[in-house]
């Protein structure tokens, strides 16, 4: 290398005398955002799980990663895997991420194992609606068991781990009414289920909402599932949803930790709030109560093998009653029986956990009702308050 080279100044001054163009700078380095899905118990790779982002979606390689080149922006995703619960759960705030320009982004998420279902069978399809792709619409099969998923940007969903038989298959979405196929069979995978969502429907649901404010969803009546565009904020004491397709739906409220929960005696009384629509609006009011506070141990992940329950005493409390479930809400411990009985009273707190082993590494949930005696009948008592549906999460140390 000669001296002028080796300094450089006079290297471009003598390109340029000799008819040469400088190198064009280098180009910046992409914009990428990379996901890698991962086993939330073992931290294993999770090979093919969806990850649907800006409406596409890809599957994760044997890494368990994908990765997207975007613009620079912020982004809701959503992760979902055969045998697992999907990211985010229901009645959640879709996660988001910021990418960055010219940077690589990387979002590490761990999925948690489902066991409701397991069988061999999926079911595919795509739901249009004048001949256009519906994308976030609820797809439920119903049989002995039921599968559900979300189409994606192209309206094509996959419905995995069902048993062998036939199934009912249906689209839901507000604002526009789902045909259903009946008698779909099902053995190993099923593809081309395309579902077509019709018109506007004219039905709604509504009602005055007393003790504060929140949303109310209307849910797939057997999943649970919120039905897509059915959610509405509570104003001035009301809510509505319009564009309800005729059906039967469950109604949930107070889900956000805002320190409310639908009264829980009406419901332990009579079971879940449930409305049936027409082509008519449908009145069912709701009342709000505020929820027991103080739950230990919860959001955390260092609860004990045999965790000791604690919550802040209610006024006129006689008793608790406390319940532990695992993420498919299966009950573990403690709990109502058939006839609604409590079937340990709580007199005094913290109580230990006396259910079966709770795995290292596992994610549960509990929750804890206040009950009133009555004061003529000894047998007979009413809830007073509860705390809320989304609240007692716990991961059990390793």
């Amino acid at each position: 290398m000669s001296i002028l080279a080796r300094r450089g100044w006079l290297v471009l001054p003598l390109l340029a005398a000799c008819g040469e163009d400088p190198p064009p700078p280098p180009p910046p380095p992409p914009t990428i955002w990379k996901v890698l899905v991962t086993h939330a118990i073992t931290q294993a790779p999770l090979v093919g799980a969806r990850v649907t982002v800006d409406g596409q979606w890809q599957q994760t390689g044997p890494d368990g990663t994908v990765s997207t080149e975007l613009e620079p922006g912020t982004f809701s995703y959503r992760v979902e895997a055969p045998g697992f619960h999907f990211v985010p759960e229901p009645f959640t705030a879709t996660p988001t991420v910021a990418v960055p320009a010219n940077l690589t982004t990387t979002t590490t998420v761990a999925l948690w194992p489902s066991l409701a279902r397991s069988g061999p069978g999926s079911i595919a399809g795509q739901v249009t609606q004048d001949g256009a792709p519906v994308a976030g619409a609820l797809v439920v099969a119903t049989s002995a068991i039921e599968g559900f998923a979300y189409t994606d940007g192209e309206g094509r969903y996959l419905i995995t781990q069902l048993n062998a038989g036939e199934y009912r298959v249906r689209a839901f979405m507000g604002g526009r009414i789902g045909t259903e196929k009946t008698r779909v069979a099902v053995s190993e995978a099923t593809d081309g289920v395309d579902l077509v969502m019709a018109g506007t429907p004219a039905g709604s649901v509504g009602g005055a909402v007393s003790g504060g404010s929140t949303r109310v969803w209307l849910t797939h009546p057997t999943t649970g599932e919120p039905i897509p565009g059915l959610v509405a904020e509570v104003t001035g004491g009301r809510y509505i949803l319009n564009g309800v397709a005729a059906g039967s739906y469950g109604v949930r409220a107070g889900l956000e930790r805002d320190g409310l929960t639908l009264d829980p005696d009406p419901i332990h009384e009579d079971g879940p709030i449930e409305v049936t629509v027409a082509d008519a609006a449908v009145t069912r009011d709701l009342t709000l109560l505020p929820a027991v506070l103080g739950l230990s141990p919860t959001d955390t992940t260092s609860a004990p093998a045999s965790p000791s329950f604690d919550w802040t005493p209610v006024p006129n409390a006689d008793f608790y009653v406390l319940e532990v479930f695992d993420l498919d809400g299966v009950s573990l411990s403690g709990g109502f029986d058939a006839v609604g009985s409590p079937r340990t009273r709580i007199l005094q707190k913290p109580v230990a956990y006396t259910g079966p082993a709770l795995a290292p590494g596992g994610r549960y949930r509990w929750r804890v009702w206040a009950g009133e005696n009555d004061a003529v009948v000894a047998s007979e008592f009413k809830l007073i308050a509860a705390s809320e549906e989304r609240g007692g999460e716990i991961i059990i140390r390793r």
